[in-house]
């Protein structure tokens, strides 16, 4: 009867607990369901929020696209006259953006910040940084002040005040997006060096040498660390930093960063590139700088070769390239060939720059020298007017630029007394 009982209570015992098990089974399997739903549920929501924002770029590209289609089409003769500049068709577009834009406020930053990007490398500074204020601003109230738009919008609008002048503002800007890219994306982050060389390109003309390398080489070295596939913008650190060098006699260490770009350029775009090409260039202007023309002009022909290629319709980076080429040949003494190659860099910068930007004046000295070597003092006394005229209108700009060094502190009263003492043609570096 005991046996009986115990036997009785233990089959009872196991009926419980495999009844109890089957409901802890089901439970588990229940709970696993569910959880697969919601996870199920979190990667549709995942999902449709990835194809949300994939609508939203498109769309921001579609917009920037149609735009720059309209206002940088070829100039028609009925519409606005046969000489018309590439910045005069920006204000014209940019006038028609100011007077409404019918789109979300995401489109309308990423219309307004690549504006500023065009201004930007036309060197139209004020605007520049006037529509990458407007973009971040934009940006900022719709995906957040961390948001990797609103980041380079603010990047953008700092290196435009930089440009212009306005270099404490600019360290500032460039110092607060520095922080906000190590807050969200780790103080080893390539994004985060590459904020922080920019930052340190902006001490430079606050004095601070020794911050500004300092914060170069972590650039560098946290680049040099980082995955292949993560070094996005390395060879802007290697250019900043090579720029750097140059600024303090450091040529031979400019050559060597530059090099290591070209090769870094090189295994990432197997064709023709605007970065490379640019990349080629600042290389020969390192060697030029070294005195050695030698070796620039083959780079510098095979930048310009490749500018012409990515750049059909000219634009302000092939002007400089040419300017530069035509210092070494009239250095070279091959005159009418100077002169040719410095009128098509004025005429190039006429086509994009504002009629006083000292860009042009640069080329407009380079021209003059050649024709007073020629000694056409007429026509070089023509162009150094202008160049001068230019320099004192826009004097903030021209010291950036480094252009006031080109040009003699005198009155011109001859041709000869205002190229006499003035020494060589010194090459321009992009980024400097």
């Amino acid at each position: 009867m005991v046996v009986g009982l115990a036997a009785t209570f233990l089959a009872l015992l196991l009926g419980i607990l495999g009844t109890g098990w089957q409901a802890v089974r089901a439970t588990v399997q229940r709970n696993k369901a569910l959880e697969l739903e919601a996870k199920a549920g979190k990667a549709l929501a995942a999902e449709g929020e990835a194809r949300r924002v994939a609508q939203r770029e498109a769309a921001s590209a579609n917009a920037v696209q149609d735009l720059f289609v309209e206002i940088l089409g070829a100039p028609n003769p009925a519409l606005g006259g046969r000489d018309v500049r590439v910045v005069d068709q920006l204000e014209n577009g940019l006038r028609e953006l100011e007077l409404g834009f019918e789109g979300p406020p995401e489109v309308e930053a990423a219309v307004r910040a690549a504006i500023a990007r065009t201004y930007f490398a036309l060197g139209v500074h004020g605007r520049a940084a006037e529509q990458s204020e407007r973009a971040a601003q934009l940006f900022s109230a719709e995906l957040g002040p961390t948001h990797e738009h609103t980041l380079e919008a603010r990047t953008q609008f700092a290196l435009a005040l930089g440009d212009g002048g306005d270099h404490e503002r600019a360290a500032r800007e460039l110092a607060d997006v520095e922080t906000l890219y190590r807050e969200t994306q780790g103080e080893d982050s390539v994004n985060a060096a590459r904020a922080a060389a920019r930052h340190a390109g902006m001490l430079y003309p606050l004095g601070d040498y020794d911050g500004m390398f300092a914060k170069m080489e972590r650039s560098l070295d946290v680049a040099r660390r980082a995955p292949a596939d993560q070094r996005a913008g390395f060879d802007e650190i290697l250019n900043g930093l090579a720029v750097a060098c140059t600024k303090v006699g450091d040529h031979a260490r400019a050559v060597e960063l530059w090099s290591e770009s070209i090769a870094l350029l090189r295994s990432a775009h197997r064709g023709p590139h605007p970065d490379l090409a640019l990349a080629i260039a600042n290389l020969a202007c390192g060697y030029l700088w070294q005195r050695r023309p030698d070796l620039a002009e083959p780079l510098l022909l095979d930048a310009i070769e490749m500018q012409r290629q990515v750049y059909a319709g000219g634009h302000p980076q092939l002007a400089m390239s040419l300017r530069t080429l035509a210092g070494i040949l009239s250095d070279r003494g091959e005159l009418s060939g100077a002169i040719e190659v410095a009128r098509e860099a004025c005429d190039m910068y006429r086509a994009f720059l504002p009629a006083d930007h000292p860009l042009l004046a640069s080329s407009l000295y380079t021209l003059a020298v050649a024709n007073f070597r020629r000694e056409d003092h007429a026509a070089a006394e023509l162009a150094l007017r202008e160049a001068v005229r230019i320099r004192d209108a826009r004097p903030d700009e021209a010291r950036v630029l480094d252009v006031n060094y080109l040009f003699p502190p005198t009155t011109i009263t001859s041709t000869h007394r205002a190229l006499g003492g003035v020494g060589g043609d010194a090459p321009h570096v992009h980024g400097a």
